[in-house]
């Protein structure tokens, strides 16, 4: 039976675990977001939209992650520049070509490069974390 590598048993790990960032972070956000913008009419019911909503976004994090993330992630350890310069810039790619393919508002383009840089500095701490 074939072992992974180290290097690779880092990436697969940090490929996995990076996205799942996401459902806690849009929560707050969203919860404070939603409190703040109307106190008034804040229940429950926005509570589970906002949580939904942040489960929903792994559908769009896991794939471009694993295909994007990944591969994009091993070339720049491949050439020592993975770093975390390199590393954000890099993956805002996928959202900046869906924002101009399916020309998406300014604030879901906001919304996706937010959730692309929380994805991407997960990814780098969790890689580095794993040595």
């Amino acid at each position: 039976m074939m072992k992974l590598s180290s290097q690779s048993q880092r990436n697969i790990g940090a490929a996995l675990a990076s996205p799942v960032i996401l459902v806690p972070v849009i929560s707050i956000i969203g919860n404070i977001y939603s409190y703040a913008s109307n106190p008034a009419m804040f229940n429950f019911e926005e509570l589970k939209l906002v949580i939904a909503f942040s489960v929903l976004t792994l559908m769009y994090a896991y794939p471009i992650t694993i295909v994007f993330g990944s591969i994009s992630a091993v070339v720049l350890q491949n050439f020592g520049l993975f770093k975390l310069q390199y590393v954000l810039p890099i993956s805002l790619i996928p959202t900046l070509y869906f924002h101009l393919r399916w020309h998406l508002s300014l604030n879901w383009l906001s919304i996706f490069m937010f959730c692309s840089l929380v994805v991407a500095l997960t990814f780098w701490l969790i890689y580095k974390w794993l040595k």
